[in-house]
């Protein structure tokens, strides 16, 4: 059973994409990043939240029925 509590865990789980962004900030600014290194971790983020976010969409379905 999907409840409300499953929802705000998972909006809190997305909110990771911030801490997610200053670890990269911060791997770019003190490492010798390559623009492919940098991409690829991007693109892997973006995966990443895109399936956060789809799987958090689908629990906000089944709690407004």
């Amino acid at each position: 059973m999907t409840d409300r509590f499953d929802l705000e865990q998972q909006i809190m789980h997305c909110w990771n994409i911030c801490e997610d962004l200053d670890t990269v900030i911060e791997a770019v600014l003190e490492k010798d990043s390559t623009p492919d290194n940098i991409a690829n971790i991007l693109q892997g983020m973006r995966e990443l939240y895109h399936l956060k976010f789809e799987k958090m969409f689908e629990t906000f379905e089944k709690v407004i029925k």
